[in-house]
């Protein structure tokens, strides 16, 4: 599934947006895994930046193809509340 991103509020271009990084390990205080995945968004024209930082659970032996989407929609997740959650005035 492909995620529409709205343009950027100030100059309208379109973003660009980096999920490369992600990484995950035991939580010290519970037994989970913690899958943290890191979401860069940049717009060239005007210089906007967001970096922020998705964190998810997963359980004790997990798989790491299952770690991997499970950051991938850590990722949906943040597109979809901190960018394209905006009020059309």
């Amino acid at each position: 599934m492909k995620q529409h991103l709205k343009p950027c509020p100030f100059c309208g271009d379109m973003p660009k947006v980096d999920t490369k990084s992600w990484k995950y390990f035991e939580d010290q205080t519970q037994p989970v895994i913690q899958v943290r995945q890191r979401v860069k968004i940049e717009c060239k024209r005007c210089f906007l930046t967001k970096d922020i930082v998705a964190v998810k659970l997963a359980g004790i032996g997990t798989e790491e193809k299952a770690l991997r989407l499970i950051a991938k929609e850590g990722a949906r997740e943040v597109l979809e509340q901190f960018w394209n959650n905006r009020i059309e005035l």
